[in-house]
């Protein structure tokens, strides 16, 4: 009898768990249904693109004209660019740490990034790598027929981004 008890308890606190876990963990990453599923080819990723939008709560970015030019061969060079960097230490405060915006150049490559589950299974998410400590990688998106890149921060349920779009 006892024992029958404790698995009724054990069940009890297993269901209670997986209920909250589910309740608390990855909802939605907001910018998922931009990601690109299908791979492009290097030239369509060449281009200039400009800071169009940006959620970081340490940034106030009103007279800012970040720019990063993307060339086929595989260069690219940022002009203007707000580098964010989570601290290193876990006295510091919450958040991110902006350094000035400054320019800086490297390389990329064209790579996958993980997958989005669309509901029917899951694809992979392209993206870009960069080879400089002031960038890591990018998602690479598509919104109204215009291509992006978006530098996201932290948990991308939160939302943190920089998103660049193709002039």
């Amino acid at each position: 009898m006892a024992q029958a008890t404790a698995r009724r308890g054990l069940a009890r606190v297993t269901a209670i768990t997986l209920l909250l876990a589910n309740v608390t963990s990855c909802q939605y990453d907001p910018f998922a249904h931009l990601y690109l599923t299908e791979r492009p080819e290097e030239h369509e990723i060449a281009g200039h693109y400009v800071l169009t939008e940006e959620s970081l709560p340490a940034l106030e970015l009103t007279d800012l004209v970040a720019a990063i030019k993307l060339d086929e061969d595989g260069s690219y060079t940022a002009v203007e660019f707000p580098v964010a960097r989570k601290p290193r230490t876990l006295s510091a405060a919450p958040g991110y740490r902006v350094t000035p915006p400054s320019n800086f150049d490297g390389t990329w490559s064209l790579q996958t990034l993980g997958s989005v589950d669309s509901g029917f299974g899951s694809e992979p998410m392209w993206g870009l790598k960069f080879d400089s400590p002031e960038l890591r990688s990018a998602h690479l998106a598509s919104k109204d027929g215009r291509s992006q890149i978006i530098f996201s921060f932290d948990d991308p349920d939160a939302g943190w981004a920089l998103v660049f779009t193709r002039e």
